[in-house]
């Protein structure tokens, strides 16, 4: 009887127990289901077209890069909200350092350091720091800071790679002046894929190869070997693949806030590519301001190496393609080389679209260096003046190389640019590339000749 008794209590104990169980499972996953859909609807992306194993599909996203084994995370916030962004069009180099840490805070982003890492350059006996972001000008501004501070080159350079420098490198960052320039992430990667992967150049090994056996299934062995036939399509879906597998992308490649650690590490001032030359004026008042330069100094002659840099780089693209014309000449399409180049020019909006490249394909053999040199260096004179069109032109191949994405990947692309475009200001779905319905485009001009 006992045993009777003490059965009939344990089932009408379990008859209590069971269903509160269910009630609060269900419970969870009604709040789980209700807090997705509002990370689905943010920016009102379509729920269908949202990727469900992208990481911003879950509760709290986690938006990682990988250095080795070790994942570094972005974790955002549950409810989407991102009421508390600030619009940067109007905030000073000086001030934006100031937002982005309030950014870090407010979306509690954060770097495993286990990994440190940071790149940039000391000067002026460490008492400046420059985080150089490839393809965020970094080539022009150690023209700019060589010309400005009178040294040869680089003036000082330190490369912290491992967590026992960590004490140190917070040591040294805290007692210079530390600066740095991003910029806008779509056309960062774009500018990327033109001028180290369709222009003829030493990266069709380094990236090239790596992209053609990851991601092309039935490549030819030429591809494989040379890197050399890479499309933008390809390179996104490259990326893509890198990143959802926590594998680490090229320093080109990957996002801008991992390159200096923004989160961990307080900059005085954050500049952007596309308004370099205003924020070079502030940065360099914000320098005599704290007495890094005299006041006294002229430093007007920024403008001026600016101009040189342009110029002297303009000549860049076609030195690189002989140069891997050397190497590859036999293997490739000579006419492609040339035409590839002369269209990296036009896409950087450097030369005018109706000025064709110059030599048939039964001609370039016999044209030498300072044969092209010298119908590249007319062209560039004759479209200087034309800074509308010339500007319109590098929009048109934007478009056009970002229309061969399909707007699924394009989804999960957003995602992968968002940490930067909430932390720097930029939009993670500009109408430019996802409106694709009212985009204006070139269709009748091929930018991509001889791919």
């Amino acid at each position: 009887m006992a045993f009777i008794r003490r059965y009939k209590v344990k089932k009408w104990i379990y008859r209590l127990i069971f269903p509160g169980i269910l009630l609060f499972v269900f419970a969870q996953r009604s709040m789980l289901n209700s807090e997705s859909k509002e990370i689905v609807d943010f920016k009102s992306a379509p729920s269908d077209a949202t990727d469900r194993t992208s990481p911003i599909a879950s509760t709290t996203t986690s938006l990682w890069s990988s250095t080795g084994n070790t994942d570094r995370h972005v974790e955002m916030p549950n409810s989407g909200n991102y009421q508390f962004l600030k619009d940067q069009t109007s905030i000073s180099g000086v001030e934006r350092p100031q937002v982005v840490q309030e950014i870090c805070r407010k979306l509690n982003i954060f770097n495993n350091l286990n990994d440190l890492q940071l790149r940039g350059k000391f000067l002026m006996n460490r008492s400046l720091y420059y985080c150089d972001i490839p393809k965020c000008g970094s080539a022009f501004m150690e023209q700019f800071l060589s010309g400005t501070f009178q040294c040869d080159g680089l003036c000082d350079e330190m490369s912290i790679t491992s967590n026992e420098l960590r004490s140190r490198t917070i040591r040294v960052m805290g007692n210079a002046y530390s600066f740095m320039f991003v910029r806008e992430p779509y056309a960062r990667l774009f500018s990327a894929y033109e001028n180290k992967l369709f222009l003829p150049n030493e990266h069709w090994k380094i990236i090239g190869t790596d992209v053609i056996n990851t991601i092309r299934p039935h490549a030819s062995r030429v591809s494989k070997m040379l890197g050399h036939d890479v499309t933008f399509l390809e390179l996104v879906k490259y990326v893509l693949n890198l990143y959802e597998r926590r594998v680490r992308l090229n320093d080109h490649l990957s996002p801008m806030y991992m390159h200096c650690d923004t989160c961990e590490f307080r900059f005085n001032f954050i500049g952007k590519l596309e308004t370099m030359s205003s924020d070079l004026v502030d940065l360099v008042e914000d320098w005599k301001t704290k007495g890094i330069v005299p006041t006294s100094k002229n430093m007007s002659a920024a403008e001026e190496i600016e101009a040189k840099m342009l110029y002297k780089r303009s000549f860049g693209p076609y030195r690189h393609m002989f140069t891997t014309l050397k190497r590859y000449g036999e293997m490739l399409s000579r006419y492609n080389f040339f035409q590839r180049a002369w269209s990296s020019y036009q896409i950087r909006g450097l030369i005018l679209k109706k000025y064709n490249m110059p030599f048939a394909e039964y001609e370039v053999a016999k044209v030498s260096y300072a044969q092209f040199g010298a119908e590249i260096k007319k062209a560039l004179d004759a479209s200087m003046g034309h800074k509308d069109e010339l500007k319109a032109q590098r929009e048109e191949a934007l478009v056009q190389a970002y229309s061969s994405v399909p707007m699924d990947l394009m989804l999960k692309l957003k995602e992968f640019m968002k940490p930067d475009c909430l932390l720097f200001g930029y939009d993670d779905m500009p109408k430019l590339l996802f409106n694709r319905a009212n985009v204006k485009t070139s269709v009748s001009y091929n930018y991509f000749k001889g791919l």
